[in-house]
């Protein structure tokens, strides 16, 4: 249980960090009585996580614009501004359909649209392999597309390297 760093008397529901090139930097606990003193807490439960996370999907550019705002799933009739407002999908068939769209959200959320989450124990030398080599072949687009030709020349010889050990 946390006090409030104010009043050191009520439990903290509202707490705070600022974080600058990605250090924390500072935090602040507070209780509901004392956020609201600092107008913090009216702010704080107005949003919603589909408004975060709708907040997120950049506007498309024009082309890609187009295609979104003409675009309806036929299988349940989503189309890209429900999309954003809801953060949702309608069926199995909207990933696909939105995909200039959801592609870069989840980069920006995750930093990859691949899972790569924890290793089961179980997990053989020749899976272990393809997600190494996978996740190098990830950063070696993104290098190319950043131009940066120095990056791309290490992750192509390290991707090599590293097949030619398999």
């Amino acid at each position: 249980m946390i006090v409030c760093d104010l009043c050191n008397k009520n439990v903290a529901t509202v707490h705070l960090t600022e974080i600058v090139d990605h250090n924390v930097k500072k935090e602040l606990h507070l209780c509901d009585a004392c956020a609201k003193d600092k107008g913090i807490a009216g702010k704080l439960h107005q949003f919603s996580l589909a408004d975060i996370v709708g907040g997120l999907v950049e506007q498309p550019n024009e082309k890609t614009s187009e295609l979104l705002a003409n675009a309806k799933c036929h299988n349940c009739g989503l189309v890209y501004k429900e999309f954003k407002a809801k953060t949702r999908f309608g069926c199995e068939e909207d990933y696909e359909l939105l995909r200039e769209a959801v592609v870069p959200l989840l980069e920006k959320i995750h930093g990859s649209t691949q899972y790569i989450g924890r290793v089961p124990p179980n997990l053989t030398d020749q899976a272990a392999f393809e997600r190494q080599v996978l996740e190098l072949e990830r950063h070696l687009e993104k290098a190319v597309k950043a131009e940066d030709y120095e990056t791309a020349a290490r992750l192509r010889d390290r991707i090599k390297e590293i097949a030619e050990r398999k």
